[in-house]
């Protein structure tokens, strides 16, 4: 029988955060164009949704993994990877530095972000069988973490699925 979330107050909980993705998405969200407020405003309620879960999954651990930028082994293997996307925006790369040091310093979060490794890199790299994860990510590729670990805890899928952004 599993023990509902809420109740396991004495085991480890790790919170994963696709940090780049989020910040992203609630960038492009914005049908303003691209400018100073755009990027204040996207970092702004990034940390928001961060200090929200946070709040909500009331991890031991937390870790924000962010892409680093930049060509990866990906595009080594399909020289075509990401062909079709748009590049971030300079002024939102130049923000995430200050991001980076907000999340750590007002809300103790391990921030990562590694030449070469995607954000979904690292954090597939810390799922672990057993282990009670939550992932934070508008990504549903990010869900298959969980769908090769089936035997994991079943509350762990509940909760990443169930994740949305305010």
């Amino acid at each position: 029988m599993n023990t509902p979330v809420s109740e396991q107050v004495d085991e480890q909980r790790l919170l994963l955060i696709d940090g780049l993705n989020i910040v992203r998405r609630v960038y492009e969200a914005n049908p303003q164009p691209d400018s100073r407020e755009e990027v204040e405003g996207a970092v702004k309620s990034s940390f928001g949704s961060f200090k929200r879960a946070l709040k909500e999954i009331a991890p031991t651990h937390v870790l924000a993994a962010f892409d680093y930028g930049g060509q990866t082994w990906r595009h080594r293997l399909y020289p075509a990877y990401r062909a079709n996307r748009k590049p971030m925006p300079q002024a939102l790369r130049d923000a995430l530095p200050d991001l980076y040091d907000q999340l750590a310093d007002r809300l103790g979060v391990a921030v990562v972000s590694i030449p070469d490794v995607e954000a979904d890199d690292v954090i597939r790299s810390r799922v672990e069988p057993r282990s009670l994860v939550s992932a934070m990510s508008a990504d549903i590729a990010i869900t298959s973490i969980w769908l090769r670990h089936r035997d994991n805890r079943e509350k762990t899928l509940r909760a990443v699925l169930s994740w949305r952004l305010p």
